[in-house]
């Protein structure tokens, strides 16, 4: 099985584009996370880049760290760190909002559902827009795809038939909700997903029908359905009963 994101520009970019940009439009498509190359609704183990967590700390030095939202104290606590380069300001304002969203949805303060749990913001790490790593219980989300609005992702990756308009526009609070917030609940959904139903992805949701994810991207894998179905829960957005059921189950065999 690849980790490599298997979705196909094929006609749909712009031919004045430079190499760069498709490249970077392809790495757009993956902008939560890989997306593994298995028939749909085939168990799957997770295929983590083990490396990316040591990759980053080697880029980036505790010393080019900034802390940036938390929730708790020391080890047990939740981290959110900007690594080098990027608008702290903004970052911390989406990211502060996605921990409150998350904790009105659990009921519970992060730090006892998920202790320790690290994220980072880092440039050149990952070749998404963001990594969840069950394992080391840290997620990596990419600076630069996660500054964008939801607005300006969705206008990038509907006409790669990546989204559906209005898939993650409709979520937005105001015109300059960021990527930064959805992406971290996304991926805090995989790390959930991984916490209550172990390394492969719900066995409940490989038995749903994928086309009723509720976002296109969610339709491509079970385990990208349900992060994004947690997405959409967290965020309040109407979801299909039976994933809200299983969503909801797993969230409180998580916090009790």
């Amino acid at each position: 099985m690849s980790d490599e994101t298997n979705h196909d520009l094929g006609d749909n970019t712009d031919p004045s584009m430079s190499s760069d940009t498709v490249n970077d439009l392809k790495a757009m498509a993956a902008i939560n996370r890989n997306i593994t190359e298995t028939p749909k609704g085939e168990a799957i183990e997770y295929q983590e880049d083990s490396t990316a967590l040591s990759n980053l700390i080697e880029k980036y030095p505790p010393e080019s760290q900034m802390v940036i939202a938390t929730r708790g104290e020391g080890e047990g606590g939740v981290e959110v760190r900007l690594c080098g380069e990027g608008n702290h300001e903004a970052l911390s304002q989406a990211s502060e909002n996605a921990l409150v969203q998350l904790e009105q949805t659990l009921g519970k303060p992060l730090e006892e559902v998920l202790p320790g749990l690290r994220i980072y913001f880092a440039d050149g790490v990952i070749d998404g827009g963001g990594l969840a790593l069950g394992k080391e219980n840290a997620i990596i989300l990419d600076t630069s795809k996660n500054i964008l609005t939801l607005d300006q992702a969705e206008a990038q990756l509907v006409p790669l038939d990546i989204l559906e308009p209005g898939d993650w526009a409709d979520l937005k609070t105001d015109q300059s909700t960021l990527t930064a917030q959805t992406t971290f609940v996304h991926e805090v959904g995989h790390i959930l997903d991984e916490k209550v139903n172990g390394h492969e992805q719900s066995a409940q949701f490989r038995a749903l029908n994928l086309s009723e994810a509720p976002t296109k991207y969610g339709s491509a894998q079970p385990h990208e359905d349900y992060a994004e179905s947690f997405m959409y829960l967290v965020n309040g957005k109407p979801l299909e009963n039976k994933r809200r059921s299983i969503l909801l189950s797993d969230i409180a065999k998580a916090t009790t």
